[in-house]
Parts: structure tokens; sequence; C-alpha cells
């Protein structure tokens, strides 16, 4: 009598999420699918996925990529695997400092600041941004945090800048000692 080993099927590598490009790079010998919960057909094509749609996805739940490896000649396909994408993180909180034109909260690298009015986008230096406002019109300033090996940058903050107001036109009465507006 001849013995015939079946195979034990084989594990679906893990993959990686590369949070500073938003992207999940799917291997050409294998298939995938995203959801938010296992679909019952994975077909989709080796790809690298931008995952932004994902990430910004603001119903309920968080997506995952469903993978495995093709079958081949001498090969099952692969257990299906399953790679988290967890949502956006919110924008940080920054708020105005009227007295001193500045933001109330220190900004340190891992943010990025731009003001729409100013193309540019700078990084915070550890101290508290100068929101330097406009004597004509409001500005607003746009934020976030950076993306990190292990986390996605936030969703992007606004920060809307009112207009400074406008300065009172006074007028002094020499002779009564009165001051009233103009």
């Amino acid at each position: 009598s001849s013995l015939f080993t079946i195979p034990k099927r084989p594990k679906a590598e893990q993959l990686t999420v590369d949070y500073e490009a938003e992207t999940v790079t799917i291997p050409s010998d294998y298939l995938w699918e995203a959801g938010k919960t296992e679909p019952s057909v994975i077909a989709s094509s080796p790809v690298t996925i931008g995952l932004a749609v994902y990430l910004d996805d603001a119903s309920e739940g968080d997506w995952s990529i469903y993978y495995y490896r093709k079958h081949t000649d001498s090969s099952f396909r692969s257990n299906v695997a399953r790679l988290a994408v967890p949502k956006r993180s919110a924008a940080p909180v920054f708020t105005i400092d009227y007295v001193n034109e500045k933001t109330m909260e220190i900004a340190g690298g891992e943010h990025t600041f731009e003001f729409l009015d100013t193309p540019g986008e700078f990084n915070g230096s550890g101290t508290r941004v100068n929101l330097e406002p406009s004597d004509t019109s409001s500005r607003i300033l746009k934020y976030y945090k950076k993306a990190t090996a292990t986390d996605f940058k936030t969703a992007d903050g606004l920060l809307n800048i009112p207009r400074r107001p406008t300065r009172p036109s006074l007028n002094w009465n020499s002779s009564t000692g009165v001051v009233t507006d103009r």
C-alpha cells in the first residue's frame, strides 16, 4: 500500500502597512479584498493599495485587508489572513491666544502647519505658532500631526483666525477734554 501525504495549507505572510505612504503592497502571487467583514470572495489583483479612502471613512468600524497566497501546482492556497487598517486619528487641538497672537498650545516638530492664504508648509519647533492675523480678512491655519512608523498622519485640523479688528478712530476735544468716536 502507498501512503499519500496531503500537505498542510501554508500560512499567508504577514503584510505590513507603510504608515507614511499610506499604502500596503500586495505581493504578485496574492489576491486581496478590503472590507469591514471577511468577504466571501477574494479576487482583486495584486497591487499597492492606497489606504486613504479607508482611513477617512466616517462610517462605523475599521477596515481590514483580507488576503491569501494563490495556489500553485505544488501547493494549496494559503489561509486567509487579515490586516487591520485603523481609522485616521482626529486632528490635534490648537486654539488662539488672542493677547499674544499665537496658539495656546506648543507645537512640536511632529506637527505640520500651513496658512491657506500663503502656500507652503512649515513644522512646529517646540514653541507656540505665530498666527499673524490680517488687518483685512480672516485666515485659516491648516495643521496635522505627521505619520510615524506606527501611526498614520492625523486628520487635518483648521483654525479660523479672525481678522484684526479695525482701530477705532477717536477725536479728542482739547477744550472740553472729551473723547468721542469720529
